[in-house]
């Protein structure tokens, strides 16, 4: 089979592991792809930020020769985000599609693919009207509700044109991939119909992420000996909840026992979660790491006695809980459904009350004080992640029986005409 891969994002966190997975899992099944992006993705494996993520391989397998050409957009673009703000910004993408759609409709004549796969991004209409003109089945993977994400965060200057353009997206691909169900929910009321829905959750590379991983160097260079490490993969933002885990261990249940915090990775955040570490006075049961090499990863994720999964927004499937499975480590995590898809309470971790500390503190020492507990749960925890399928490599097996499913592209049975983008005249919000 032939992908072409569009995407547009600089990619230079959890993104850019996501998508290096993806390509590296097809071309390992077999399969030829190509990433198209007027955007150039900020190096894989190479760039900090997705080496600290936790969250993908350890391998650059991006095409290079295809973004040799596409370093100085990648330039232009940052220059873009730094200097359009506000409403000019959001012009600017919606104008992204038509040099982006003129762009993959040359591709797609010259490539010949058997698929269009496209990474979900605010605004971009260019791959679907590229793959319905060119006549080829197009698959958009969709890792948020862009639109609420964005109200949510920051502000959408065209708020009811962005709504609008997303339901035509949702409506007019030929399959959504969704990475939970709580996720597949929402784009279906978001106007995707639900028979165009697939939930393929994120995945691990199980042989790499392993019960025989060896992580004692790496804790020995902690200087954990005696300790039980909790542990965190990731890049620092506020919404991670980090800070509440150091918190957690200021707690007069949890001052005595002998824990040790690895955050592996690096972000805006650390200042924050520095200060406050100092201001409890935890300073000496923490390392930070900084950034990590993709392949040192599963080294890290061998050497913590219980990983973490702070906080994690309603729809997300977190991509480093499979790794965390693949490598049986027992996980702690807010009760909520998402998660719940992943990890079972008593089964894979312990999962606590969202926002509660109390029921923080209680997991954390329940599972710091019983090591046959951490055992029995870690072992669990393997089990589930090559039950339960969350790896790459069947990622990619799932896409290709999406694509032999779709005979002919929706599109051409009659779906809607494309949003008229000039029609909007909102002057702003959300």
């Amino acid at each position: 089979m032939r992908v072409l891969y569009h995407h547009r994002t600089l990619a230079e966190d959890a993104q850019g592991v996501h998508i290096e997975e993806i390509v590296r899992a097809l071309r390992a099944r077999g399969h030829t792809v190509k990433e198209v992006s007027l955007v150039a993705r900020g190096g894989g494996a190479s760039s900090p930020k997705a080496g600290a993520g936790g969250d993908g391989s350890s391998n650059t397998v991006a095409d290079r020769s295809a973004h040799g050409a596409n370093e100085s957009r990648g330039a232009f673009w940052k220059l873009v985000a730094k200097l359009a703000k506000g409403p000019l910004y959001e012009i600017l993408e919606y104008l992204y599609n038509v040099p982006a759609e003129r762009r993959l409709r040359a591709e797609i004549r010259a490539f010949r693919p058997h698929l269009v796969y496209e990474r979900y991004a605010l605004s971009t209409v260019a791959g679907i009207r590229a793959a319905r003109a060119e006549g080829v089945p197009h698959c958009l993977e969709v890792n948020a509700p862009l639109v609420d994400e964005k109200s949510r965060w920051s502000r959408l200057w065209f708020g009811r044109l962005a709504r609008r353009v997303e339901r035509w997206i949702f409506r007019n691909t030929d399959r959504v991939i969704v990475v939970s169900d709580v996720l597949a929910d929402t784009v279906e009321s978001l106007g995707a119909p639900r028979d165009s829905i697939c939930v393929v959750r994120n995945g691990a590379d199980a042989s790499r992420f392993h019960p025989r991983t060896p992580g004692g160097a790496v804790r020995e260079a902690w200087g954990t000996e005696g300790r039980v490490v909790l542990g965190f993969v990731g890049w620092f933002r506020e919404w991670h909840g980090i800070e509440s885990i150091v918190e957690a261990m200021a707690d007069a249940k949890l001052r005595d026992v002998p824990l040790h915090l690895a955050l592996v990775g690096d972000g805006p955040a650390r200042a924050s979660i520095e200060a406050k570490a100092a201001e409890l006075g935890l300073s000496d049961r923490i390392t930070i790491t900084g950034a990590v090499a993709r392949g040192a990863m599963p080294r890290h994720v061998a050497a913590f006695d219980i990983a973490l999964q702070p906080a994690a927004t309603a729809y997300a499937c977190p991509m480093k809980i499979p790794e965390y499975l693949a490598g049986a480590k027992p996980v702690i995590a807010p009760d909520q459904p998402n998660i719940r898809e992943l990890v079972r309470d008593g089964r894979e971790g312990l999962l606590f009350e969202r926002g509660n500390r109390a029921s923080l503190v209680d997991a954390i020492l329940r599972l710091a004080g019983d090591a046959e507990l951490r055992k029995e749960l870690g072992a669990n925890a393997r089990t589930r992640a090559l039950d339960e399928g969350y790896s790459w490599l069947k990622n990619a097996d799932r896409i290709a029986t999406i694509r032999d499913e779709l005979a002919l592209p929706r599109a051409v049975a009659g779906a809607d005409e494309s949003p008229d983008l000039a029609s909007s005249r909102e002057p702003a919000g959300r």
